[in-house]
């Protein structure tokens, strides 16, 4: 990740809905759901399969 964040020209940017955007390339954000399948963990702790975080690539654009 590092030597693609060195070779990249890019700005970092924080959306209303709290994604980080790393350049076009990178999207970090929250998994999020309706936790359908997790009824016995609450939605606020930090144990609830929707409070993981996804990173998106956007391959095609880096090549």
């Amino acid at each position: 990740m590092k030597d693609i964040l060195k070779s990249l020209n890019y700005d970092i940017i924080f959306t209303n809905k709290g994604n980080i955007i790393i350049g076009n390339y990178i999207i970090i954000q929250r998994k999020g759901g309706n936790g359908s399948l997790s009824k016995t963990i609450p939605k606020d702790s930090i144990k609830h399969p929707g409070n993981n975080i996804q990173l998106k690539l956007k391959i095609l654009l880096m090549v």
